[in-house]
């Protein structure tokens, strides 16, 4: 029998929801503390953008509203888990709408495309199901009795790209991820979750009791979907992260095995040389005080490949540190009484790779634009236009032995994944259930292309657009970390 409670003990801080603080299980927080903890984590991701639907951004304010309350009833954070991933549908339908303009085409065969007019989302359902009806009596006709094969409704997202669309939640991730509205390939698996989360709420086969923290990470993952839908990145986001800043650091090493990096400043502050090889190098830089986002693969640094977690561009060196001083304060004149130089910020999803197989071996990811800076450091003869009509079917010789291979264009958001992808590929059989073209189902990558290499910078450019060509020399971190030496091999001579 339900228990009734006076107003007191309604508003009375649920003693379950003190436990959970800033560190974590501990110490029972005060009344005051746990509501201004909830506070404080839904600062942090999960404000909305201006662009958000308004129906949108109504549902989430109470869903921020029922986290709150969280701190009063321990069950709002089950609530919470449980309607965020119908918000998310919410969200979907309300973009859909929006990009829409309130007409869609559809079709069902080849030839039958149509233009529909819709006034809401339930009109654009059953508008579907109306077409896939019919599709299915046309062919019920023509084939008989029997089991028959519901056609597909297929919706154009624009004049070159189809997509299956039957009005539920997966088809409406499909549309967004084919019209650009979502991006990353790391993201696909959390998308993919929250729809089976949405699934399990709806028709759910049991009960369970969600902690806070369940709730403000599945809450902070909502709000970080609906932002990017509008075109909202979020910054140090984990699904959709807006670009990086980076930073001028150098890159040092010696003979006894030590590798360090620090910002560029340091070497302003102190340019006595210390026995190191230094490289510059624009990356990303965690700051140990303030954090961020960390390259933990820093130490493998490549400048003719990619082996770091985050785009890093070679800028000088090697060379000691008085010289590598010496540089700086010319390169970065403006900055040199402070030694903040910060430079740019860069994309880290969706990156493209050229990834190449060489007698069974499969190298690190390349740039496009290094790749193609090899095809254009090919001799100009009869004989190496004719062994580039053959790159896919031999491993060369000589000057074009860099060129030779089979090469894997792949978009993926770290070179590591890029590099497992095609390695998957290579060495299973059959591609161990990784997909030749498009997403892969089994990992966050998608392949582009695949053959020559000048067949791999062309599926590059459908993308990228025209590729300008780099030559990097070839510097490099002599101590590996992370990467196989099979996949490095030694510079030319």
């Amino acid at each position: 029998m339900q228990e009734f409670r006076s107003l007191e003990q309604l508003r009375d801080v649920d003693e379950r929801s003190r436990l959970f603080g800033p560190f974590g299980l501990g110490a029972a927080l005060s009344d005051d503390d746990t509501v201004q903890f909830a506070q404080a984590v839904l600062a942090q991701g999960c404000s909305l953008k201006a662009p958000v639907g308004d129906a949108t951004r109504r549902a989430h304010e109470r869903l921020c509203g029922a986290f709150l309350l969280g701190a009063l009833s321990y069950e709002q954070y089950t609530l919470v888990e449980e309607r965020a991933p119908v918000v998310l549908e919410l969200a979907l339908r309300e973009r859909f709408m929006q990009w829409s303009g309130g007409s869609v085409t559809l079709q069902t065969q080849p030839g039958t495309a149509r233009r529909y007019q819709v006034a809401s989302y339930e009109q654009v359902q059953q508008t579907t199901a109306r077409l896939r009806a019919a599709a299915r009596s046309a062919t019920t006709r023509r084939q008989g009795r029997g089991r028959v094969r519901t056609p597909r409704v297929l919706l154009h997202v624009d004049e070159a790209t189809m997509v299956p669309f039957g009005g539920g939640l997966a088809d409406l991730r499909g549309w967004a991820r084919a019209a650009g509205l979502l991006r990353g390939q790391r993201s696909r698996s959390r998308e993919q979750s929250l729809v089976k989360l949405r699934n399990e709420v709806c028709h759910p086969s049991s009960s369970a009791l969600f902690t806070p923290v369940d709730a403000a990470q599945t809450l902070r993952l909502v709000t970080e979907f609906v932002n990017q839908l509008w075109g909202s990145p979020t910054p140090g986001g984990q699904m959709f992260p807006a670009p990086l800043q980076r930073t001028i650091v150098a890159i040092s090493w010696n003979d006894t095995g030590t590798v360090r990096q620090e910002p560029a400043g340091n070497l302003l502050a102190d340019s006595a040389d210390d026995g190191h090889e230094h490289v510059m190098v624009r990356s990303v830089w965690s700051d140990p005080v303030t954090g961020g986002p960390d390259d933990r693969w820093w130490s493998d640094f490549r400048a003719r490949w990619e082996t770091t977690t985050y785009p890093a561009d070679y800028l000088w060196g090697p060379g000691s540190r008085s010289s590598a001083a010496a540089w700086l304060q010319g390169f970065a004149a403006p900055h040199a009484t402070t030694g903040e130089v910060v430079d740019d910020a860069v994309e880290v999803m969706d990156r493209v790779f050229l990834v190449v197989v060489q007698y069974d071996i499969v190298r690190a990811p390349m740039r496009p634009q290094v790749a193609a800076g090899l095809a254009a450091r090919l001799p100009k003869t009869p004989a190496t236009a004719a062994a580039a009509e053959a790159e896919g079917e031999g491993e060369g010789e000589g000057e074009g032995e860099e060129c030779a291979g089979v090469w894997h264009t792949v978009c993926a958001d770290t070179p590591a994944d890029a590099f497992g992808h095609v390695r998957a590929r290579t060495e299973h059989r059959n591609g161990g259930g990784h997909s030749a073209c498009g997403e892969c189902r089994v990992c966050p990558a998608r392949q582009l292309g695949e053959g020559t290499l000048s067949q791999a910078l062309a599926a590059a450019e459908k993308v990228m657009g025209t590729l300008t060509p780099a030559d990097p020399p070839p510097v490099a971190v002599p101590y590996l970390r992370h990467w196989p030496a099979s996949a490095l091999p030694d510079p030319p001579g």
